[in-house]
C-alpha cells in the first residue's frame, strides 16, 4: 500500500509555481493602476506579466494623456517629450518622430532655443535639421561671447574648422590673465594649434619655477611644452625639495 505523499515531489514545478503567482500579481496590479488611468505604471506592470500587447496599449494611452496635456499647456514643452517617449515604448515610432518635430519646431520659437530643437531633431533622426540647429546656437553664442559653448556647438553642427575659430579667441582670452594659463593652453590644443599651445605651457612653467616655486607643477609643465630636458632639471629640483622636508 502507498503511503501518502510516496513517489510525490513537493518541490517539483516550484519555480513555475511562483512564476505564475507572480504574473497574477503583476496582471492584478496592472488593472488596479489600468483602472486609476495611471497608465505607465500599467504598462510596467503589464510587462513584468509578459503581457507586451497590454503594456504598448498602455502606453499609448499614457502617450494620448501627455499629449493632451501638452495641447493644453502651450508653455511646458516638456510634455511634448514624454508623449513621444511613451508612443516609442507602445511602439509608435512613426508619431513619435513627428512629436518630436513638432516640440522642435516650438522650441525655436521659444527664446530661439535652438539648441532644445537640435536634440529634438537628434531624437527624430533628422541629423540636417540638427546640425542646422547646432550651428544657429553657435552664431547665438558668438554674439555673447561665449566661445567655449560656440566652439562646442560647431562641433555638434560638424563644421570643425569654425569650432577651431572659436577655441582659438577662447584661448586669447584665457591668456590675457597667467591665472587661466592651463585654460588658454588646452583650448590652444583644442584648436589644433600645438606650437602656440607649448609656448603658453613654457610660460606657465617659467612662472611656476622662478616665481612660485612649484617645481612638480613646473616640471609637468614643461613635459607638455614638450621641453623634456628643462623637465628632468625642473624634477630634480622637486626632489630635492621633498629631501629638506
Amino acid at each position: 500500500m502507498k503511503k501518502f505523499g510516496e513517489g510525490e515531489n513537493p518541490q517539483e514545478n516550484t519555480v513555475e509555481e511562483k512564476e505564475g503567482v507572480i504574473k497574477t500579481k503583476a496582471d492584478q496590479l496592472a488593472e488596479e493602476f489600468e483602472a486609476d488611468k495611471n497608465y505607465s505604471a500599467a504598462a510596467e506592470a503589464y510587462k513584468k506579466a509578459d503581457d507586451t500587447v497590454k503594456a504598448q496599449e498602455m502606453w499609448k494611452k499614457q502617450a494620448e494623456l501627455w499629449l493632451e496635456l501638452a495641447l493644453e499647456d502651450k508653455d511646458t514643452l516638456n510634455y511634448y517629450s514624454e508623449a513621444a517617449q511613451a508612443y516609442e515604448e507602445a511602439g509608435a515610432t512613426v508619431m513619435a518622430k513627428e512629436i518630436r518635430e513638432k516640440q522642435a519646431e516650438l522650441w525655436i520659437n521659444h527664446n530661439n532655443c535652438y539648441s532644445e530643437a537640435a536634440r529634438n531633431y537628434e531624437k527624430a533622426g533628422d541629423t540636417v535639421k540638427a546640425q542646422e540647429m547646432w550651428r544657429k546656437e553657435a552664431e547665438l553664442r558668438v554674439t555673447n561671447n561665449y566661445y567655449t559653448g560656440a566652439a562646442e556647438a560647431y562641433e555638434k553642427a560638424g563644421d570643425t574648422v569654425k569650432a577651431q575659430e572659436m577655441w582659438r579667441k577662447q584661448a586669447e582670452v584665457w591668456e590675457a590673465d597667467r591665472d587661466y594659463y592651463v585654460e588658454a593652453a588646452r583650448n590652444y590644443e583644442k584648436a589644433g594649434d600645438t606650437v602656440k599651445a607649448q609656448k603658453v605651457w613654457e610660460e606657465l612653467a617659467d612662472l611656476l619655477e622662478v616665481n612660485d616655486y612649484h617645481y612638480s607643477a613646473a616640471a609637468r609643465a614643461y613635459e607638455k611644452a614638450g621641453d623634456i630636458a628643462k623637465a628632468k632639471d625642473t624634477w630634480i629640483k622637486a626632489a630635492k625639495e621633498f629631501e629638506t622636508d
